[in-house]
């Protein structure tokens, strides 16, 4: 308890310094194959110019610059966003031998960096967080089908076991499949997937349900696309 309120306090002396001035004109990047390089685009949505590092990850949220693998190059990797202003920065793909039939999965992280307090109101004591923002990024070779196509071949079944109800999930197709919503529907009944996220190309999960529920139920679902928006669908139960 007595160290809770001295961190509390000596808190207290200090300005607290954050914002994410910077916001990532996107919700995931797509990376053909067929590209040199991509682009994606930041815009300041701050009054106050703030310094942005940028990096992608293999799949591990602790990463940095320093001990990242994945095989692509931002440039500029460092830049500084003025207030108004966007900018545009860079991806090239460097060439590491990925598959060819499905899609890969990185993340693409920026790190928004406050300016540090100034003029006559400026404090003397501060404390300058910075913020990190992750977006998935996904390197598409050339498939066969389309990833609207994919969202239809998704199938679904239920099982039981020990005295546990689960929805399992089949992606047969080359793209990761995310799900923004999953509802069983028995007439005007819902029961809600509070579990349903992203499933990877040629694999199966399953997610737990709060009940039983009937063989008869429609899946109603909605996914995430290229550019966010979210296209639903009904599947019956296979």
């Amino acid at each position: 308890m007595f160290k809770r309120i001295l961190a509390t306090a000596l808190l207290g002396a200090f300005t607290l310094q954050q914002s994410l001035a910077n916001v990532i004109m996107a919700t995931r990047v797509i990376y053909p194959a067929n590209q040199k390089s991509v682009a994606f685009s930041l815009t300041a949505s701050d009054d106050s110019p703030s310094l942005v590092q940028v990096w992608i990850d293999s799949g591990d949220p602790n990463s940095s610059p320093a001990t990242t693998k994945a095989p692509f190059v931002i440039t500029p990797p460092i830049s500084r966003v003025d207030p108004g202003k966007g900018q545009t920065l860079r991806i090239t793909y460097t060439g590491q031998a990925l598959p060819a039939d499905r899609e890969s999965i990185f993340y693409l992280n920026v790190l928004d960096i406050p300016p540090k307090p100034s003029g006559e109101n400026a404090p003397v004591n501060y404390l300058q967080v910075a913020i990190k923002s992750r977006i998935k990024l996904f390197y598409r070779p050339a498939l066969d089908i389309s990833l609207y196509d994919a969202f239809t071949k998704v199938e679904f079944s239920l099982i039981t076991e020990k005295n546990k109800n689960y929805l399992v999930v089949n992606n047969p197709t080359p793209y990761y499949i995310t799900y923004d919503q999953i509802e069983l529907m028995v007439g005007k009944n819902a029961v809600a997937v509070p579990e349903a996220d992203m499933v990877a190309p040629f694999s199966t999960v399953r997610y737990a349900l709060p009940r039983a529920v009937s063989p008869s139920a429609q899946v109603q679902w909605t996914t995430i696309d290229d550019n966010g928006g979210r296209p639903k669908g009904v599947t019956p139960l296979k």
